[in-house]
């Protein structure tokens, strides 16, 4: 494959409160054996700086998730440390607002690890310390429903085992529970707990079981599976699928599995950071590897430190979370 020429946008951003933007147009020349996308172009960076000043929240602070809204106009980041989810325009980079403060109440969170934005247009907030999933709307920040306060008989459908991630499909809502280690699914309407299901083997370390996803094609659960490497693949019930999505280019393992995506039409992404080699390796449905995003080592300014989290959009952006408080856009 031939060397490909691309323009990479640098965009730094700060709240409206310092109106200050910066962007800077780079040229850059990405090896195709390194960079690979739909068309083989490497599209932008998006770098959010953090800014520290006596007693404000001003730069993100280890984001851990990002979603985008339905009609991908803009792009939430679950402000982790900040504990609030932060607005940005999903083209330009442009900082909008934000929702949320640390707290316990409505509307506040403590340690918000996820975000998702489902059709109806509701923002889903994994508020991990709280032990909850709060469902905002995403235009106007207001509280709609919390998830997973109110328990059945027996204790069932009341969240305390460490929320940490949460996604939508067919009007259900998968929440997984890092330290109970199972997936608990409850009613997008109306927020009731309908079952649970194990998401983690007996004989396996729920500790090393570390993020969800759920296809939109086949409803299929995807878990990041940390101790061994690879992606487990449940069925809406929780039974085990036989579709490994081992098959990589490295040696035929993930180096270090850290987050795994689906897109609309079905293709996993899994952010991988082993041996400080941070990539995005990316299959089809049927578990087969199609390609990996890279950086170029030849230009420091785009290179992917770590690889936190992915969002992909319909048009076939993907948004990539990066250590250094930046959010990283592929095509």
């Amino acid at each position: 494959m031939s060397r490909m020429s691309a323009n990479l946008e640098s965009y730094v951003v700060r709240p409206p409160r310092k109106v200050e933007s910066a962007i800077t147009l780079i040229q850059c020349t990405v090896p195709a054996s390194r960079v690979f996308s739909c068309d083989g172009a490497y599209v932008q960076t998006i770098r959010i700086d953090v800014e520290k000043q006596q007693h404000e929240r001003v730069g993100l602070h280890a984001p851990s998730a990002c979603a985008l809204s339905i009609d991908e106009c803009y792009l939430y980041v679950a402000d982790t440390y900040n504990d609030r989810v932060c607005v940005f325009d999903a083209s330009s980079g442009v900082y909008r607002h934000s929702f949320g403060s640390r707290g316990s109440g409505d509307k506040h969170f403590r340690i918000p690890t996820d975000v998702c934005v489902s059709n109806a247009g509701w923002l889903y907030v994994c508020d991990f310390c709280n032990n909850r999933v709060q469902v905002l709307d995403s235009i106007t920040g207001a509280h709609i429903r919390t998830i997973g306060k109110d328990a059945r008989r027996g204790g069932a459908g009341k969240l305390n085992g460490g929320p940490c991630k949460v996604a939508v499909s067919r009007e259900q809502v998968y929440v997984y529970e890092y330290q109970a280690g199972r997936v608990s699914v409850f009613s997008e309407l109306d927020g009731r707990f309908l079952r649970s299901f194990a998401a983690v083997p007996s004989d396996s370390d729920f500790r090393y079981f570390r993020n969800i996803a759920v296809s939109p094609v086949s409803g299929n659960v995807l878990v990041a599976d940390i101790s061994a490497n690879q992606i487990r693949v449940l069925n809406a019930s929780g039974e085990v699928q036989q579709i490994p999505y081992k098959t990589m280019t490295h040696g035929g393992v993930i180096q270090s599995v850290k987050h795994v995506c689906v897109s609309m039409v079905g293709d996993v992404y899994v952010c991988d950071d082993g041996f400080g080699t941070g990539c995005v390796h990316v299959f089809d449905s049927t578990g087969a590897h199609v390609r990996t995003i890279r950086d170029d080592a030849s230009q420091p300014s785009i290179q992917l430190l770590g690889p936190v989290c992915t969002t992909v959009s319909r048009d076939g952006r993907l948004f990539i979370v990066d250590h250094g408080n930046c959010v990283r856009v592929f095509n």
